[in-house]
C-alpha cells in the first residue's frame, strides 16, 4: 500500500511477469483490506483509491449511519466519518457506475455490512472488495442502527447565527441554509445534513450544533502549494457559493478552510498563487499580494502597484535566499527579507511581461514568462535567456521544474527536458491546443501537463523510450477543465474547476 509521502522512486513500467505478480499481490492485499472492513476495522479508511476528488461538500442531501461511522450523500459525492476515530475517512467519489449521478438517499447497516444509495436512476449497492456500485432492483430488508427525525425547535447555532426552528438557519452574514436530512443513532447524537453549511452534529442532550468542515471551501483549483503534508489550494471565485483558501492535510484528511468575502481584510477575489512558510501565507490575487498570518488566519498587509508591484495581477511567487520574489502581470519584484521596500528586477527587460512561474536551482533564479525563460544570478545580477533548439521556449513559458539532473520547462508547444548534466535537450510533444495557462509537475520517474481533456503523463520505460499517456474524465477525473499540479510520492494532485483530484499514478494495474 503506497504512502501519501513515499518516495514513488520505483519505476513505472514493468514487465509482464513483474506486473502479473504484482497484480496477484493487490488482490491477496484487497481481500486482507476487504476483511478487515466487513470486520468494522477502525482503519478502514487508510485503504487508497486510484482516484479520489476533495471538492466543495456543503451541499448534503442526506445522511445515514452504523455503529463506526456516519456516511453522509452530496452533491459531489459520499463522505464518512469514523466515530470511534472522530475523523474523516476518504470520500467516495471515484466509483464509475455513480460519477455523473447524486446520491439523493442513504441506507447503511449497523455493522456496516451494506451500503446503497438511490439516485435519479435507480438504486445501488456499494461493494467493498472491489470499490464498485452496482445497480439493484430493489432495496433489501436492512437492520439501521439510527433513526430519521424532524429537525428540534431547540437547536442551539453556532455563535452569531440565528435559527427559527424547523430546520431554518441564517448566518451572521445574512446567507440562510436549511436543515435537508437529521437521524438519531445509538450513541445519543443528531447528525445532520444542510444544504448550503455541509455536515453537522449536536447531542442530543445539549441540542449545541457543531459543524463538521470537510473539503474545500470552493470547488475552482488553479493554485497548489505544498506546505509540509498540507496543500493549500484556492482558485477562481466566480460562481462559487463560498470562496476562500483550504489547507488539506493528506495524511489526516482535515481541512483548514478560510472563507473570503465575509470582511475586508480577505476580499473575494481571484487567486493565482500562494507561498507559505513556518508563519506566514503569501496569497497572490487579481490586484495585489496579501499576506496572512498562518496562526491568526488574518490579512496582516497588502501590497500593490501603489506600493511598487509592477503588476496589479500576481501570477507567481517563490522565496530565494531568504528574499520573495514577486512574478507580476507587469515583470517581476522582489520583496527584501531585511526590509519592506520593493525592487524591481530588470524592470526595462520585463516590463509589461507575465511571470508565470520562478525556480529555484542551486545559484539560480529560473523564469517563465511570456516571452521565453530566463535564468538570473542574483549574486552578479547577471540575466541569460534559455534558448532550446527547437525553438519551443520562444513564447509563452508557463511552468519550470526541477529534479534530480534534470530541468523540465512547459511552454504552448509541449515539454523540453533538460539534462542539467549533459546539456541534453529532448523535446515532448504533445497536441494540445489549450490557449490559457499550461501547469507542469514533474519528479525523477516522470513529468505530468494540463491538456486538452485532463492531464497527459510523459515517462520513460527501461530502453529510455518515451510513453506518454493522458488521463481523462474516463479514468475519473472530475472535470477536463484543468489547472494545477503537484506531485507527491505515489499521487499526482490535480486541481480543477471541480475541485482537488488525487491520481495514484504509479499503479502497475495501469500498464497497457
Amino acid at each position: 500500500m503506497p504512502s501519501v509521502l513515499s518516495t514513488g522512486s520505483r519505476r513505472f513500467v514493468l514487465c509482464r511477469h513483474e506486473s502479473r505478480i504484482l497484480r496477484c499481490a493487490a488482490v491477496s492485499i484487497a481481500v486482507m483490506l476487504a476483511m478487515l472492513l466487513l470486520a468494522g476495522s477502525s482503519r478502514a479508511g487508510e485503504r487508497r483509491a486510484q482516484v479520489v476528488t476533495f471538492a466543495q461538500f456543503n451541499f448534503v442531501h442526506a445522511v445515514a449511519a452504523s455503529m463506526a461511522r456516519v456516511y453522509f450523500a452530496t452533491t459531489e459525492g459520499i463522505l464518512r466519518y469514523n466515530k470511534l476515530d472522530r475523523r474523516w475517512e476518504e470520500p467516495l467519489t471515484g466509483a464509475s457506475a455513480l460519477r455523473d449521478q447524486e446520491v439523493v438517499r442513504l441506507w447503511v447497516e449497523t455493522f456496516d455490512e451494506r451500503l446503497y444509495a438511490q439516485t435519479e436512476l435507480g438504486l445501488y449497492e456499494y461493494d467493498i472488495f472491489f470499490d464498485r456500485w452496482y445497480p439493484i432492483t430493489t432495496l433489501p430488508d436492512l437492520n439501521l442502527g439510527y433513526t430519521h427525525v424532524e429537525p428540534p425547535t431547540d437547536l442551539l447555532p453556532v455563535e452569531g447565527e440565528t435559527y427559527f426552528g424547523q430546520g431554518k438557519f441564517v448566518d451572521r452574514v445574512g446567507r440562510s441554509y436549511r436543515i435537508t436530512d437529521i437521524i438519531a443513532d445509538r450513541s445519543g447524537d443528531f447528525w445532520i445534513a444542510t444544504w448550503g453549511r455541509g455536515p453537522a452534529r449536536a447531542s442530543t442532550a445539549s441540542r449545541q450544533l457543531e459543524f463538521m468542515p470537510f473539503g474545500l471551501i470552493q470547488n475552482h483549483v488553479n493554485t497548489i502549494f505544498r506546505d509540509d503534508s498540507v496543500l493549500w489550494v484556492s482558485g477562481v471565485v466566480l460562481g462559487e457559493p463560498r470562496t476562500g483558501l483550504t489547507g488539506l492535510n493528506m495524511l489526516s484528511l482535515e481541512s483548514i478552510q478560510i472563507e473570503s468575502g465575509l470582511d475586508e481584510s480577505l476580499p473575494a477575489d481571484d487567486i493565482n498563487c500562494l507561498f507559505a512558510d513556518s508563519s506566514t501565507l503569501y496569497i497572490g490575487t487579481d490586484h495585489g499580494l496579501l499576506i496572512m498570518d498562518k496562526a491568526q488566519r488574518s490579512v496582516q498587509a497588502r501590497i500593490g502597484t501603489r506600493e511598487g508591484l509592477p503588476g496589479h495581477r500576481v501570477v507567481s511567487l517563490t522565496r530565494y535566499r531568504g528574499d520573495l520574489y514577486v512574478g507580476t502581470s507587469g515583470g517581476l519584484a522582489v520583496l527584501p527579507a531585511d526590509n519592506d521596500t520593493l525592487y524591481h528586477v530588470y524592470a526595462s527587460e520585463f516590463d509589461g511581461w507575465t511571470i508565470y512561474d520562478l525556480e529555484p536551482v542551486g545559484k539560480h533564479l529560473w523564469i517563465a514568462s511570456s516571452r521565453g525563460a530566463y535564468r538570473y544570478d542574483p549574486t552578479s545580477g547577471k540575466l541569460q535567456r534559455y534558448r532550446d533548439p527547437g525553438q519551443t521556449l520562444f513564447g509563452r513559458v508557463y511552468d519550470i521544474e526541477a529534479t534530480d539532473g534534470d530541468l523540465w520547462l512547459a511552454a504552448d508547444g509541449g515539454i523540453v527536458r533538460l539534462d542539467t548534466r549533459t546539456g541534453e535537450q529532448r523535446l515532448l510533444q504533445d497536441q494540445a491546443t489549450r490557449l490559457h495557462r499550461r501547469a507542469m509537475a514533474a519528479n525523477g520517474v516522470l513529468a505530468a501537463i494540463t491538456s486538452d481533456r485532463g492531464v497527459t503523463v510523459f515517462f520513460f520505460d527501461d530502453d529510455d523510450e518515451l510513453v506518454q499517456r493522458e488521463f481523462t474524465v474516463d479514468d475519473g477525473l472530475p472535470s477536463p477543465d484543468t489547472y494545477a499540479l503537484e506531485l507527491v510520492g505515489d499521487f499526482l494532485w490535480i486541481g480543477s474547476d471541480a475541485g482537488l483530484t488525487r491520481l495514484l499514478w504509479n499503479d502497475p494495474r495501469r500498464v497497457d
